[in-house]
Parts: C-alpha cells; structure tokens; sequence
C-alpha cells in the first residue's frame, strides 16, 4: 500500500473541528504518526486538550442545552469542569446534527458510529450519533445546581432561564403525544423536581402538568394548544410528527 498524501486544507478543517490525531487518522485512513507529522510540516497548530477553554453560550444556546439536559443530554466532569454529551439513534439524526449546527462556536463535535451490542428484539446492529461539547467552565453553574445531589435535579433555579424554546427541546428528546395528551418521559426525576417544573410551568405559561403512576408529566388534553402555540415555531422538521 502507497504512502497517503495528507492535504494541507483537508487536514487543516479537521483540526478546526476538534479532533484528536487518532480520529483524524481513521478518516484519512492513514496513521495517526502520519497526521502529527503532517501537522508539524505544514505548521497547524492545535490548543492543548488539557487545558479548559471559557467560551460564554448565548441566550439561545444557552436554553437549548437546559431544554436537552432534562431530556437526553448529560454533563460529566472533566478535570474540573463539566463536559455536555448527547447521543440519539438513527431516527434522531437530523435532529441531533441541528443541535450540534447550533452549538458549534462552543466547540462541538458531532459523530456517527454503529453499536457493537446487537439488538435482541430485531438482531440488528443499529447506529447511533453523539455530540459533545468540550469541557467548559461557563457550565459550571448550571452542572452544579442540576446534579446537586450527584444526580439530575430540576430547582426553580435551573429554571430561571428556561424559555420556550427549552420546553420544545425537552420535548422533541423526551415527549409524546397521545389523542392531545401531551407525556414527558420524567421517570428517573424525584416528585420534588417534577413539582418544581409543574409549578414553573404553570405560573410562566398557565399549563398544568400532572404526575402519572409512572413519575412521567402529562399535560391534559385542554392545555394542548396553548401548549403546541407556545413550542411549534422551535421544533425541528424531523421532530413536527410528534406533535401530529
């Protein structure tokens, strides 16, 4: 096998994009001595992994990631501050690569992969995707009220900047419709932070969230439009068929 040339501009993105040399090397299929060396040739230089970069989210970046941290996303402390991980399977593909369209300037990466546990009901290997964020000490404040008691809790402080467009994100990751009903799949949650969103929810947009005998929040069917009026202008196209 030839010596793969590494182009300088190919090369170059890719170290824009955050990746590390031994993932440049599986996408260039080269070796990751290859890449280091092509990276000293042409002078690209790359901010240490080790250090922790202060990138400030904006407003909107800012609700979104409240919105998926109820739902599907996670922080997890690297060194000392707090690293974002979201991953979502196939069917969620499109939306998961808006929300990492949406977080980019904060350094996120975003990837594809396919599982190595077989799915027994289908005997299929299915792919997933996952987006990271790097870690951030602007996360900080918001890690350290959600997982105050070291697992996911919703305060009346992780609220104060809970928008509409974090109630439609938490939906598109963890709700369902069924005949108006609206379901949010909060089962790991304690009753103390579901009454906390349920009391938030109600005096910020007048919507009545119930606990069922599961522990997940349900919406009856007489709140269903105010609360489709207030989420259908941030719901990503791949996700409008839960609210049909």
């Amino acid at each position: 096998m030839g010596k793969i040339k590494i182009l300088e501009k190919e090369l170059k993105k890719l170290v824009e994009d955050g990746l590390k040399d031994s993932e440049i090397c599986k996408i260039l299929k080269c070796s990751e001595i290859g890449v280091y060396t092509a990276r000293k040739r042409y002078g690209i230089i790359r901010p240490s992994f080790s250090e922790n970069y202060s990138i400030k989210p904006t407003k909107r970046q800012l609700e979104l990631l409240l919105g998926t941290l109820l739902g599907d996303s996670s922080f997890k402390r690297d060194r000392k501050n707090p690293k974002f991980s979201c991953e979502h399977g196939e069917k969620q593909r499109e939306y998961n690569y808006w929300k990492y369209l949406e977080l980019k300037s904060l350094g996120a990466k975003y990837r594809e992969y396919t599982r190595k546990t077989i799915d027994e009901r289908t005997g299929k290997f299915y792919t997933s995707n996952v987006l990271t964020l790097k870690s951030n000490p602007e996360f900080l404040s918001i890690s350290n009220e959600l997982y105050k008691t070291g697992k996911k809790e919703i305060t009346l402080e992780y609220l104060k900047n809970f928008s509409e467009l974090s109630l439609a994100v938490l939906f598109m990751d963890d709700g369902s419709k069924t005949n108006h009903s609206i379901r949010v799949y909060t089962n790991s949650f304690s009753t103390e932070s579901l009454n906390n969103f349920i009391k938030f929810t109600k005096d910020r947009w007048d919507i009545s969230f119930n606990i069922d005998k599961l522990n997940q929040l349900y919406l009856p069917v007489k709140y269903y439009s105010l609360f489709k009026w207030l989420i259908k202008d941030y719901i990503h196209p791949s996700m409008e068929y839960k609210l049909h």
